[in-house]
């Protein structure tokens, strides 16, 4: 496995959040990068052509089991229910993005109504807090889901274990 480090600038790239020329250039002047791939895959990686449609399926099949997606996962979801505990971001986005990690099979998140009814018709958290403001909306929650902070509590504890 990769460095942490390492595992989250391959995980962005492939995300689409580095361009393919700003990660090529990364990946020339990173000075421990040769040694901790090896040779081999190094060189394969930097003989690619980035300017290739392609180009992040080439460098994930590459870099397949290099990199621990499980871990960076762990560390988005612990970001994202901290940012709930804190609320220091707007609910719904924070709620949306807690979906789509239980769509890629972190099905413990759906233990809560607000998360795993997210896109059911008559259920979804949209329908009451669409329109509202960050303050509003957190404020909304604690009415219709009281149980939602010690919920995040929760869910973190079980996460660090």
């Amino acid at each position: 496995m990769l460095p942490l480090n390492y595992s989250l600038q391959f995980n962005d790239f492939l995300l689409g959040k580095i361009p393919p020329k700003e990660f090529e250039g990364w990946l020339f002047q990173e000075p421990e990068l040769e040694e901790v791939l090896g040779n081999n895959l190094y060189l394969a990686l930097i003989s690619l052509r980035f300017s290739s449609p392609d180009i992040r399926i080439e460098v994930q099949n590459l870099i397949n089991g290099w990199i621990d997606f499980d871990h960076i996962q762990k560390m988005e979801i612990i970001k994202l229910l901290e940012a709930c505990r804190n609320k220091s971001k707007a609910p719904l986005e924070l709620i949306e993005k807690l979906y789509d990690h239980t769509l890629k099979g972190h099905l413990h998140l759906g233990s809560h109504d607000l998360i795993g009814n997210f896109n059911e018709t008559g259920k979804s958290a949209r329908m009451f807090l669409v329109g509202l403001n960050a303050i509003a909306q957190w404020a909304k929650i604690e009415e219709v889901a009281p149980d939602f902070k010690h919920w995040v509590e929760k869910i973190i504890l079980e996460i660090n274990v």
